[in-house]
C-alpha cells in the first residue's frame, strides 16, 4: 500500500488507516483479527483506535484496545506496524463532564498501555479538549510522556482551529514537539454540524487552509459518510440519520458530478477515498469496515492510479472556500 510521512516525524504511515471502532463489541474478536491480518497483508500499518471504543456497550471496558492488543501478543507484528490511540474522552455515563484533566489523562494512557500490551505508543491523540486547560499545560504533560518513552508523537483529535493554533504556537515558544497530526471528521460530503454530537469537529475551509499552510497531518475520521454518495447513486436505501447528516444542495450538486465521473472506469468509492488523499498535505482516511471484502475494496480505491486529468475533475468535486 501507498505510504506517506507524517510531517516531522519519523513515522512512515499507509495511506489507509485501519479503524477500530467497533472491534470487540460490533465486531466479533475472530473477526477483527481476520481484518488485522488483511489489512497489514495488502500493506497497512497504522493501526488507529481508542480508550473509550466500545465502552457504549454496556458491560464492556475498552473492548477495541483489548482486541488489538491481543492480536499484537499473538501475531507478534507490533515493530511491523504504528499504533494510534486516544484518551480523555468523557465517560459514556456523563458525555458533558470533561476528563482533559492531567490525573484522567495519565490513567487513560497508563491503560490504554496495558489493554495493548506496548510498551509504548507511536501515537497518542487527546480525544477532546477543555478550553479552561491551559495549552502549555497539556503540551508539557505530553512532553514528558514522550521523553518517559511512553509515547513517541501526539495528535489532537476534535479540538477546534483557534485552540489547536494556539497550541502549536506554544509549542513552537517552548521548544516542543507540538501535535504531529490532527484528527477530525473530513470526508467528500459536505456534513451539517449542528446534526452532529457538539464534540464533534469537522473540516471545513479554515481548517483546510490551516493544513495547507503547515504542512500538518490530517486524519479523517468517517471518510466515506456512511457510503452516503456510493447509496445514492446506487439507488440503494440512506438511513435518516445520513440523511440529517449530508441532504444538502451542495451534496446535490456533487451527487450530479460524480454521476459524469462514474462514466469512467472509476467507482464512487474510488473518487470520494482518491478526493482525500489528494489533498496538498498528508491525508489519511481513517476507515472501519464491516468485512475483509469492504476492506480490499477500499484498498484498491487508495491504490488505483487515475490520470492528472481525472485527479484534477476529483479535486474540485467539492469546494469547501464557498
Amino acid at each position: 500500500m501507498k505510504k506517506l510521512y507524517m510531517t516531522g516525524t519519523d513515522l512512515e504511515v499507509s495511506k489507509l488507516a485501519l479503524g477500530t471502532a467497533q472491534f470487540g463489541s460490533g465486531i466479533s474478536k475472530e473477526a477483527a483479527f481476520e481484518q488485522l491480518d488483511a489489512y497489514v497483508f495488502l500493506g497497512g500499518n497504522l493501526i488507529d483506535t481508542a480508550h473509550v471504543y466500545g465502552n457504549w456497550v454496556p458491560g464492556l471496558d475498552s473492548p477495541s484496545e483489548e482486541t488489538v492488543g491481543e492480536w499484537l501478543r499473538r501475531s507478534g507484528k507490533r515493530k511491523e506496524v504504528i499504533v494510534s490511540t486516544k484518551g480523555g474522552h468523557p465517560d459514556m455515563e456523563d458525555m458533558s463532564a470533561t476528563r482533559v484533566k492531567i490525573p484522567k489523562l495519565e490513567k487513560d494512557l497508563e491503560a490504554s498501555l496495558r489493554k495493548l500490551k506496548v510498551d509504548y505508543l507511536d501515537l497518542y491523540f487527546l480525544h477532546r479538549d477543555d478550553p479552561q486547560v491551559p495549552v502549555e499545560e497539556l503540551l508539557g504533560w505530553l512532553e514528558k510522556k514522550a521523553e518517559e518513552g511512553k509515547i513517541r508523537y501526539y495528535g489532537c483529535s476534535n479540538w477546534g482551529l483557534d485552540r489547536m493554533k494556539k497550541a502549536q504556537e506554544a509549542a513552537k515558544e517552548n521548544g516542543y514537539h507540538g501535535f504531529a497530526c490532527n484528527q477530525i471528521m473530513g470526508c467528500l460530503a459536505d456534513v451539517h454540524p449542528e446534526t452532529l454530537p457538539p464534540s464533534n469537529v469537522v473540516m471545513d475551509a479554515d481548517f483546510r487552509a490551516y493544513h495547507q499552510q503547515t504542512g500538518l497531518s490530517f486524519m479523517a475520521y468517517m471518510p466515506l459518510a456512511r457510503g452516503y454518495f456510493m447509496r445514492r447513486l446506487a439507488n440503494m436505501p440512506i438511513s435518516q440519520e445520513s440523511r440529517d447528516n449530508y441532504t444538502s444542495p451542495s451534496n446535490d450538486r456533487i451527487a450530479e458530478k460524480l454521476k459524469v465521473l462514474a462514466g469512467t472506469k472509476y467507482s464512487v468509492l474510488d473518487f470520494c477515498v482518491q478526493y482525500l488523499i489528494q489533498q496538498r498535505f498528508p491525508s489519511i482516511p481513517v476507515a472501519g469496515f464491516r468485512d475483509t471484502d469492504q476492506l480490499r475494496q477500499t484498498v484498491d480505491a487508495v491504490e488505483c492510479e487515475m490520470p492528472p486529468e481525472i485527479l484534477e475533475q476529483v479535486s474540485c468535486l467539492k469546494e469547501l472556500q464557498k
